[in-house]
Protein backbone atom coordinates (compact mmCIF):
# COMPACT_ATOMS: atom_id res chain seq x y z
CA UNK A 1 0.00 0.00 0.00
CA UNK A 2 1.47 3.09 -0.76
CA UNK A 3 -0.20 5.01 1.96
CA UNK A 4 1.08 4.56 5.57
CA UNK A 5 -0.41 2.09 7.21
CA UNK A 6 -0.50 3.37 10.38
CA UNK A 7 -1.82 6.91 9.31
CA UNK A 8 -5.38 7.59 10.96
CA UNK A 9 -8.00 8.65 8.20
CA UNK A 10 -10.42 11.24 9.81
CA UNK A 11 -13.71 12.18 7.96
CA UNK A 12 -13.59 16.49 7.22
CA UNK A 13 -15.13 18.44 9.51
CA UNK A 14 -16.33 20.13 6.30
CA UNK A 15 -18.32 17.27 5.32
CA UNK A 16 -22.26 16.71 5.44
CA UNK A 17 -23.29 12.82 4.65
CA UNK A 18 -26.69 12.27 3.36
CA UNK A 19 -27.86 8.84 2.68
CA UNK A 20 -29.71 8.35 -0.49
CA UNK A 21 -31.61 5.49 -2.30
CA UNK A 22 -28.55 3.96 -3.73
CA UNK A 23 -25.91 5.25 -0.89
CA UNK A 24 -24.66 7.77 0.33
CA UNK A 25 -23.80 11.79 -0.90
CA UNK A 26 -20.89 13.36 0.85
CA UNK A 27 -20.94 17.17 0.80
CA UNK A 28 -17.58 19.20 1.13
CA UNK A 29 -18.86 22.24 2.56
CA UNK A 30 -15.83 23.75 1.86
CA UNK A 31 -15.28 22.82 -2.21
CA UNK A 32 -19.08 23.04 -2.63
CA UNK A 33 -18.71 18.99 -4.33
CA UNK A 34 -20.96 16.46 -3.71
CA UNK A 35 -19.27 13.08 -4.02
CA UNK A 36 -21.46 9.55 -4.17
CA UNK A 37 -20.31 6.64 -2.33
CA UNK A 38 -22.60 2.95 -2.17
CA UNK A 39 -23.68 1.87 1.17
CA UNK A 40 -21.18 -1.12 1.33
CA UNK A 41 -18.10 1.22 0.14
CA UNK A 42 -18.97 3.67 3.35
CA UNK A 43 -20.21 0.85 5.76
CA UNK A 44 -16.17 -0.48 5.16
CA UNK A 45 -14.07 2.60 4.83
CA UNK A 46 -15.49 6.05 4.96
CA UNK A 47 -17.50 5.31 8.53
CA UNK A 48 -14.14 3.77 10.21
CA UNK A 49 -12.42 7.01 9.87
CA UNK A 50 -13.23 8.32 13.02
CA UNK A 51 -9.95 9.00 14.43
CA UNK A 52 -10.14 5.52 15.79
CA UNK A 53 -8.44 3.03 13.95
CA UNK A 54 -5.26 3.47 11.56
CA UNK A 55 -5.55 3.11 7.45
CA UNK A 56 -3.74 -0.49 8.10
CA UNK A 57 -7.21 -1.55 10.41
CA UNK A 58 -9.24 -0.21 8.65
CA UNK A 59 -8.23 -2.15 5.32
CA UNK A 60 -7.86 -5.19 6.64
CA UNK A 61 -10.68 -5.21 8.47
CA UNK A 62 -12.53 -4.74 4.77
CA UNK A 63 -11.55 -8.21 3.84
CA UNK A 64 -9.85 -10.83 1.85
CA UNK A 65 -11.41 -9.67 -1.11
CA UNK A 66 -9.02 -6.63 -0.76
CA UNK A 67 -6.15 -8.07 -0.49
CA UNK A 68 -5.93 -8.92 -3.95
CA UNK A 69 -3.08 -6.91 -5.71
CA UNK A 70 -6.12 -5.75 -7.94
CA UNK A 71 -8.28 -4.71 -4.86
CA UNK A 72 -5.49 -3.17 -3.09
CA UNK A 73 -5.23 -0.93 -6.43
CA UNK A 74 -9.23 -0.29 -6.53
CA UNK A 75 -8.79 0.77 -2.30
CA UNK A 76 -5.79 2.65 -3.01
CA UNK A 77 -7.32 4.45 -6.03
CA UNK A 78 -10.65 5.18 -3.18
CA UNK A 79 -8.40 6.57 -0.76
CA UNK A 80 -6.63 8.98 -3.66
CA UNK A 81 -10.22 10.00 -4.29
CA UNK A 82 -11.37 10.84 -0.84
CA UNK A 83 -7.63 12.68 -0.07
CA UNK A 84 -7.53 14.94 -3.49
CA UNK A 85 -11.93 16.04 -2.62
CA UNK A 86 -10.47 16.78 0.81
CA UNK A 87 -13.31 14.17 2.24
CA UNK A 88 -10.95 12.31 4.67
CA UNK A 89 -7.36 13.58 5.81
CA UNK A 90 -4.44 11.95 7.73
CA UNK A 91 -2.85 11.99 11.00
Amino acid sequence: MKHAIDAIPILSRDVIKREDANGVLLFQVYSDEMYFVSFSAFDAFVSKCDGSATLGNIVEAMGEIYQTTDGVNKVEDFIDELLSRKIIQFW
